[in-house]
């Protein structure tokens, strides 16, 4: 697991390393993405959406400091995969016993100020194509965070 980084605000373009700790344009909450695996629960039921897909899955975390705002909600359809042809493939709505855990919470939930919340957020993903991110739109960001997959 990479060891802790500090927070840096967004870049510019929004890119940033795995493992790289980013705030949101509220310097209160921040984000990590850890890794991103393919393919994951490959004894679970295929993904309904094409008979060529498979689960993929992203390791994230969420914190806020102990001076952010107490309804800060956080949910994993803020995290979402991007692809080289600007495809963007949502968290999966279906959830299984072979998913990755521990998984991200999937409806909104709040993040309690000064607390972290961290797990794994599954998407059916076309098998052998890669995402070039994992996307992270918490809200009204003008750019989204996004985390640069190898």
């Amino acid at each position: 697991m990479p060891t802790a980084a500090t927070t840096t605000p967004a870049a510019d373009d929004g890119v940033h390393k795995l493992g790289q700790r980013v705030s949101k344009t509220d310097p209160t909450v921040n984000g990590t993405v850890f890794r991103y695996r393919q393919p994951v629960a490959e004894s679970a039921p295929r993904p309904d959406e094409q008979p060529r897909y498979e689960w993929g899955a992203a390791d994230v975390r969420v914190c806020a400091t102990k001076d952010a705002n107490p309804k800060n909600y956080i949910t994993n359809s803020s995290w979402t995969l991007v692809y080289a042809d600007d495809t963007v493939i949502e968290p999966s709505s279906t959830g299984y016993q072979q998913f990755p855990l521990p998984e991200y919470p999937w409806g909104e939930e709040p993040l309690v100020p000064g607390r972290c919340v961290r797990g794994w957020i599954t998407y059916p993903v076309p098998k052998g194509k890669r995402p070039v991110f994992v996307q992270w739109s918490p809200g009204e960001e003008p750019v989204p965070p996004r985390w640069a997959v190898k």
